[in-house]
Order: C-alpha cells, then structure tokens, then sequence
C-alpha cells in the first residue's frame, strides 16, 4: 500500500503537467484547424416552364443566383421525381449573365389519367473554387394534367 501512496503523489503532479501541456499545446495560431472558406451563396432559384407548358412535359428551366468570393467552380441541380426517386442525371448550370446561371431540364410527359399534375422537386448545389459546396432550399414544378374534354350534356 506504500507504493500506491507514492504513485498517486507522482500521478497527481504529472497529470496536472499534462493538462497544461495539452491545454496551451491546444491553442493554435488559427491554421488549418477551422474551415476559413465559407460556402457560396445561393439565392432566387427557381424552375420555369414556358407559357403553354402541357401534360406532354418538355424543357425547364432551372436558374439561381450563385456568388462566392473565392470563385464559383461549379453549379448542379439535383431533380426529384414525383414518385421520389432522383433523377440519376445532375442538370448542368452554367453562368449566363453576372451572377446567374441557369440550365435546363426535359420534363416527362405526365403519364396519370387522374387529372392530377405531377410535381417535381429541385435542388441546386453549388462549388467553389476551394471546394467549399452549399445547397439551395427546395423548390418545384409541375407538368400538369392531360385535360380531358368533358362530353357534352344531353
């Protein structure tokens, strides 16, 4: 029981030693530690489908507002179909006018006979240059429903 005094008295010191060590070795001079490389920003992203936009689907375009300060890279979408599978194809959005970019995707036909439009959901990813990525909120569209002439009364 001697020996156990002794350790506990050594222990007691070296552990404090070790505390301070790992305390004032974990204090650093900022590098490489945290991320110093904020995401880009993504705002207005949107889908658009052209005036007469029918059951038969067709293109839409995707467009957002991307800005970083290091550079944008690269700007995906990411689609959604109805039945809440993704697309396995990332829509490609290339920079058109300062700071948007906009791309577009071919909508299926909307294949339901129940009169109920299909909606799609839409997610744009962002790059920089430094690999920072954001994401935008989700938004969508919809390829609406065949319209089916009522007969007339009789």
């Amino acid at each position: 029981m001697g020996n156990r005094g002794q350790l506990h008295d050594i222990g007691v010191p070296f552990a404090l030693s070790l505390a301070v060590a790992v305390v004032v070795c974990g204090c650093g001079g900022g590098g490489g530690g945290g991320s110093d490389n904020p995401p880009p920003t993504i705002t207005n992203a949107l889908a658009q489908t052209p005036q007469g936009f029918s059951f038969e689907g067709g293109v839409v375009t995707i467009q957002a507002d991307v800005t970083d300060s290091d550079g944008v890279a690269e700007v995906t979408a990411r689609v959604t179909r109805p039945d809440g599978t993704q697309d396995p194809t990332l829509v490609t959005i290339g920079l058109t006018q300062g700071a948007t970019y906009s791309g577009t995707y071919d909508a299926p036909l909307n294949p339901r006979g129940d009169g109920q439009a299909e909606t799609y959901l839409v997610v744009v990813s962002a790059t920089d240059s430094k690999g920072a990525v954001s994401h935008s909120g989700s938004f969508s569209f919809e390829v609406p429903a065949e319209t089916i002439p009522q007969p007339p009364p009789f």
